[in-house]
């Protein structure tokens, strides 16, 4: 009987696809959705067959009018179901659990409603069960408004403190709302810290902007000096220098740790925007845009994780573009952080750097770097790579570099691994990215200082600009990958790499470099140095719009099946679908073959039949 139940329940889900007229090769996750806070729900599902390209993410609740209908969240890569996908402040060891996405900016006591499909291209799976949880109830509530009065008492919008300043000596379990305004001459120096299970949380009032428009001291506007499990959830910065302009817009000082800085908006700041130097810290859904001068590549940076005390943080989903520097620099001993799934458009800086002897083993994945250098001061002779290495061990995969920087002086290179400013660079780990149109080369690996056993593999180079960075040495344009000084050890192998000169694929293109004065083509590398350059090939990339930046493979991408698993005993070896590893950011995914060019509207009254 249990045999026919199942047999029947199978039947019935499958006419309900049937009688739609759609075909769903995609696989849907089943999800948990789980309350941390008072402001927000952690979702976690398991990987599937096929996710394709990766997962939509949807909401809905009764409760908060922003979500009356189900809307669309976000849309992650398929891989964010791996080990190093986790909330570092749900615990007190460690990275904290599991979570796929974490959903900040809700509302209190409220019940909200998740659902996940994966999507390839314009083809959606079925929806997955919906999942729901009600955030939890904090311990106290304080409000803050440009109506209050800082001799309130703070217990309700009738007696809002006036200033978000006043808010800063409250205890662990309080919920800190602010109302909608522009706050001049404000700032929050967190006097307390949270515990797990009872954060503080200082946050927007949801669904309303807030924003501090200069700060009011000199440590910085925001600071959580040695402070733990705090919350600072949707208060914007524009313009909001310290007082003197001595210190970061936010500091999380030595000693901070397992705090969370989400869904803010950072502007018009002229020193870093963040430092950090605390652990298991969490900036999630950060836009940052416009700090420092397109002349000024000294400052600002964005994020910056200063010091051999700030490790184990969490860089994730934000939005970089025009920031004098770097969009995120891990730097003098910054080691194991990861720099996740970020959009870095920069123009000005560039995107993230490990720079300093002791910052090592991290992660950058994921991350799209466009536009790198694009409106710096012409002739200048600066410029600014999409990913910089000046640190040994780090590792960089799944990430797409694009469209850097293309005049002949100062081009922007894809990926720079340099051992320079008195520190190697060796042991770096590039593997699976996909770097088009770069102005000047793909990848270069120099300094005297070593860049040895340095591990390039898996990755596209292709459509390298005719510019190049002529005080380098290297003579030729359309250059990939570049290995010079000291490389011992190191090995580039099933990579794709091929140039474009005149609007078409060449082959026979000089792309790669072994000691200066040594440039060949990318097969004659494979025959003349097959101790550092193997089994690398020069098929067109076949890629699934490269006009409109759809970098994935189509079916009949040469880089399907071409690559070889590379072991990455720090951050995981990643895994692939078909008989070995695809060459570039992307696994192949045939389940945009067939599906539906909307997602499909959840089942309602739906009634499982036995007979």
């Amino acid at each position: 009987m249990k045999k026919r139940v199942i047999n029947c329940m199978r039947i019935m889900i499958a006419s309900i696809f049937l009688m739609s007229g759609t075909a769903f090769a995609l696989d849907p996750p089943a999800i948990t959705a789980t309350a941390k806070a008072p402001n927000q729900i952690n979702l976690t599902w398991a990987d599937v067959a096929d996710p394709g390209y990766g997962y939509q993410i949807e909401i809905q609740s009764s409760g908060d009018s922003r979500y009356a209908n189900w809307t669309i969240l976000a849309r992650v890569p398929y891989w964010v179901t791996e080990a190093n996908y986790t909330d570092p402040q749900d615990g007190t060891s460690g990275w904290g659990g599991a979570c796929q996405y974490p959903v900040y900016g809700l509302r209190n006591n409220t019940t909200y409603y998740f659902r996940v499909c994966s999507y390839a291209g314009s083809s959606y799976s079925a929806y997955s069960g919906t999942a729901s949880a009600m955030t939890t109830s904090p311990a106290a509530i304080r409000y803050v408004s440009l109506n209050g009065n800082d001799n309130n008492d703070g217990t309700s919008w009738a007696t809002a403190w006036r200033h978000i300043y006043r808010a800063q000596a409250v205890g662990a379990g309080t919920l800190v709302l602010i109302d909608e305004g522009n706050y001049a001459s404000d700032y929050l120096h967190v006097q307390n810290s949270g515990t797990y299970g009872n954060k503080i949380v200082f946050m927007a009032y949801p669904g309303k902007t807030v924003t501090i428009t200069s700060g009011g001291t000199d440590q910085g506007v925001i600071y959580l000096n040695g402070r733990s499990y705090i919350v600072v959830d949707g208060i914007n910065l524009n313009g909001a220098n310290p007082v003197g302009q001595s210190d970061a817009s936010i500091r999380l000082g030595g000693g901070s740790s397992r705090n969370a800085i989400v869904n803010c908006e950072v502007q018009l700041v002229n020193w870093p925007a963040i430092v950090e130097s605390g652990t298991y810290n969490l900036f999630h859904a950060i836009r940052m845009h416009n700090c420092g001068t397109y002349t000024n590549q000294g400052e600002p940076d964005g994020i910056c994780m200063n010091g051999s005390s700030s490790n184990y943080n969490v860089v994730q989903y934000g939005t970089f573009s025009r920031i004098g520097h770097d969009a995120v620099l891990m730097t003098n001993g910054a080691s194991r952080n990861k720099v996740l799934n970020n959009v870095m458009d920069m123009y000005w800086g560039g995107g993230a750097n490990c720079g300093h002897a002791g910052t090592q083993y991290n992660l950058i994945e994921g991350n799209v770097i466009s536009n790198v250098g694009k409106e710096l001061q012409t002739g200048s002779g600066n410029y600014k790579p999409g990913i910089q290495l000046s640190s040994p061990n780090n590792t960089v995969r799944r990430n797409i570099i694009r469209d850097g920087r293309d005049t002949s002086v100062d081009g922007s290179i894809g990926i720079e691994v340099s051992g320079i400013e008195g520190t190697n660079a060796d042991g770096n780990k590039i593997y699976n990215n996909t770097l088009v149109h770069n102005g000047a080369f793909g990848l270069i690996a120099m300094g005297t200082q070593g860049t040895r056993n340095l591990v390039i593999a898996n990755n596209i180079f292709y459509d390298m600009d005719t510019g190049h960075n002529s005080s380098s040495g290297i003579s030729s344009p359309n250059v990939a990958v570049v290995l010079v000084d000291t490389y011992t050890g190191s090995v580039v192998h099933h990579n794709l790499i091929l140039s474009r000169v005149n609007g078409s694929d060449s082959p026979s293109a000089v792309t790669c470099v072994l000691g200066y004065g040594n440039e060949l083509s990318t097969s004659a590398a494979n025959s003349n140095w097959p101790g550092t350059y193997y089994n690398n090939i020069t098929s067109a990339p076949n890629f699934s719009d490269y006009a409109n930046f759809d970098y994935h493979l189509n079916p009949a991408s040469q880089a399907i099946n071409a690559g070889q698993q590379i072991a990455d005993s720090t951050w995981g070896t990643i895994g692939h679908r078909g008989t070995a590893p695809d060459i570039g950011a992307f696994e192949y995914s045939s389940g945009g073959s067939a599906g539906a060019d909307t997602p499909p509207a959840a089942p309602k009254n739906l009634h499982i039949v036995v007979q």
